[in-house]
């Protein structure tokens, strides 16, 4: 009755574990199987009669002879449907049934659920996120380089949109990044920071980018051009190389009509990415080839600098880089490595 081979899957949810008993995989799941969904497994009372056991018991998937040869394995136990109020508290309940009661099971060793199956009957109670990722975004509000959940929502006017994640809190991010962050020797040019610490960096240079971005859409340029200044300043080209980071400060450059310090930024930029491509076209062609990400990232970051200068109107910066693109896009690894996309 408990152990079977196979069960109506339109009647049960099936969990997957990975169980192991002091005597067999067969008492484990035996003790889990009853315990979780009719009670006491070695206690029988008068009202549990077959009639209840066939409705309402777990089953145990899997030959009962084998089960009592191992300790240890792989085992899938069907919960009857029907022991759960699906519409109006299925989570909890769900939860105490496949995690419960068999935690302190003296002859269960160890229990870890794997997976979860449920019947198409069951999914459309799973009504998923109220609001999903891009409904919470309007309730994000960026201050310095963290979000906060706020309990309203982004109204047009309120702050300058973006097409990143939430909306900028301007005034307090400002401060944060011109009177408060002590940037950790950073603005140094001779302190070695490892790959964990420089990844820390990242937020700071993408964070400044989208305030000065959205100082620029208020008509605050000059004071998007001190934020990132402070920035360049306190994060170092040797303390943190310049890689795609550094692309989306030179854009916000652009964008607040700094182009002098923009072209200065992105003819850095260039050369890196140049450098990178030249280098990785001179390796064999297995080499070159699992490179080839790299190849479309560089070429990639250059075309973003090319449209904000473009966008930004400096004629200067968009000959510049426009004529280093148009090179580029001449040689065969960068036709390659584009066919591909």
């Amino acid at each position: 009755m408990i152990f079977t081979l196979n069960v109506k899957k339109e009647n049960y949810f099936i969990v997957t574990y990975e169980l192991e008993g002091v005597n067999s995989l067969h008492d484990a799941a035996w003790e889990l199987a009853i315990g979780q969904s009719v009670g006491n497994p070695n206690v029988r009372n008068q009202w549990e009669t077959d009639e209840l056991f066939e409705k309402y018991s777990a089953k145990i998937i899997g030959d009962k002879e084998e089960l009592k040869m191992i300790k240890r394995g792989i085992i899938d136990i069907a919960f009857p449907i029907v022991n759960t109020n699906w519409k109006e508290d299925g989570i909890t309940q769900l939860l105490v049934q496949v995690m419960g009661g068999q935690m302190d099971i003296d002859n269960i060793k160890y229990c870890r659920l794997l997976n979860i199956y449920f019947p198409e009957n069951v999914k459309k109670y799973f009504l998923g996120p109220k609001f999903g990722i891009k409904g919470i975004r309007d309730y994000l509000k960026l201050e310095g380089t963290v979000y906060r959940l706020v309990p309203f929502k982004y109204k047009p006017g309120m702050f300058p949109p973006s097409q990143d994640l939430g909306f900028v809190d301007v005034e307090k991010t400002k401060n944060l990044f011109l009177n408060k962050y002590i940037w950790g020797n950073a603005n140094k040019k001779n302190v070695y920071f490892d790959e964990k610490n420089r990844i820390m960096f990242v937020s700071y240079r993408l964070s400044a980018a989208r305030l000065a971005e959205t100082l620029a859409a208020m008509n605050r340029s000059k004071e998007g051009i001190v934020v990132l200044d402070k920035v360049m300043e306190n994060i170092t080209e040797q303390s943190y190389y310049y890689d795609f980071t550094a692309i989306y400060v030179a854009m916000a450059y652009y964008r607040c009509g700094a182009f002098d310090k923009a072209n200065a930024l992105a003819k850095k930029l260039v050369k890196n990415a140049d450098d990178d491509i030249a280098w990785i076209n001179n390796l064999n062609e297995n080499f070159k080839e699992s490179l080839y990400n790299d190849v479309r990232r560089d070429i990639q970051g250059i075309y973003m600098l090319l449209q904000s200068a473009q966008q930004a109107g400096d004629a200067n910066g968009t000959k510049t880089l426009n004529d280093k693109f148009t090179q580029l896009q001449k040689l065969p690894i960068i036709q390659t490595v584009m066919q591909q996309q």
